[in-house]
């Protein structure tokens, strides 16, 4: 694979030169092997990509995440970058030992119309809630929701380790939308079907630790893909709890879930949404108000969803009393 690196240094400027790209208020998808991913983030661990290198707001890929990984190697070391490291090297440990042979999707959805929140008329989708499980373990056959940056990845290769920079250590293969997805507008999400999972993990934020190997054993669609979707969505950061109330903000949440749970596919039924506490760690969303916009815009996409509470039992009782009231004791239509 190191051979095959260098091969492709020369491949990787000519991917930047022609602009296959995911860019702004574009639908469009990118394909292409496991093989040819694992290359091209061999090129970042290198660093081999100088135009991406430059902080200038007027610089050629100022719109773009950087994708090299000189952040994770300068400074001093702390055990979070050195756990975050130890993610990634297992990955090219993995990928160099056995060359993986599936092909991975990159989808930039870009929707147009939504749905007259105050005029849609939907019954609310059932719902699974609990305190245990964790959206890539327990999601299987679900659309799994990344909480995500505008700009996707996060902090992954800077000092973050959220859910987003978790979900991206541990499938490495999610980090190269870094290399080719432009900022993400309020109508915007990325879809990636196929990345592999490649390590298990404890704890989080600054506990994060890297916790061995882990074997991925799902299953593989007539093309090869691992059959893994993983949606990135971003959330408002809150600055004043109460605006999150307000009726443009929450319009605003309603059509970026609606923009990563819609699907242009013509199936009959739709996998569900496996989801949690998007945007309400760091950027200090409800908790209550978020689920319920969740579940409102999973409703309007024709989608069930199962929500992980991350250990928060009171939500968990919470949630489920709200959904009750919803649907059993007072049957409300959204609208």
């Amino acid at each position: 694979m190191v051979k095959t690196h260098l091969r492709h240094i020369e491949d990787s400027e000519r991917f930047e030169f022609f602009g296959t790209t995911l860019k702004a208020m574009v639908d469009k998808s990118i394909s292409m092997s496991q093989e040819q991913v694992a290359c091209l983030l061999a090129n970042a661990f290198f660093c081999t990509f100088p135009r991406r290198n430059s902080k200038n707001r007027h610089a050629e890929y100022s719109s773009y995440p950087d994708i090299n990984f000189n952040n994770l190697f300068q400074d001093a070391p702390t055990y979070k970058k050195m756990q975050k490291l130890q993610c990634i090297i297992h990955y090219f440990k993995r990928v160099t030992t056995q060359v993986p042979l599936g092909v991975v999707t990159y989808t930039r959805q870009s929707v147009s119309k939504f749905p007259d929140w105050d005029e849609l008329t939907v019954n609310l989708p059932r719902l699974h809630v609990s305190s245990d499980g964790t959206i890539e373990d327990d999601g299987k056959g679900m659309l799994q929701v990344v909480f995500a940056n505008k700009v996707i990845g996060g902090e992954e290769l800077h000092h973050g380790c959220g859910q987003e920079e978790i979900r991206f250590l541990i499938c490495p293969e999610m980090l190269l939308t870094r290399l080719f997805t432009e900022t993400l507008d309020k109508n915007e999400s990325v879809i990636m079907l196929g990345c592999e999972q490649f390590s298990e993990y404890k704890d989080y934020a600054d506990t994060f630790s890297w916790d061995g190997n882990h074997s991925d054993k799902t299953s593989r669609d007539i093309n090869g893909h691992l059959c893994t979707e993983v949606v990135a969505i971003d959330a408002l950061v809150i600055h004043k709890h109460c605006d999150q109330f307000q009726p443009r903000m929450v319009v605003r949440e309603l059509n970026k879930a609606f923009s990563g749970f819609c699907s242009r596919s013509n199936e009959p039924k739709l996998p569900a949404v496996c989801t949690g506490n998007w945007g309400c760690g760091a950027l200090e969303g409800d908790k209550k108000l978020k689920a319920l916009i969740q579940l409102f815009a999973a409703a309007a996409a024709g989608r069930d969803v199962c929500y992980f509470a991350f250990e928060d039992e009171n939500l968990v009782d919470e949630l489920y009393e709200i959904h009750k009231y919803l649907t059993e004791e007072n049957p409300l239509e959204i609208g």
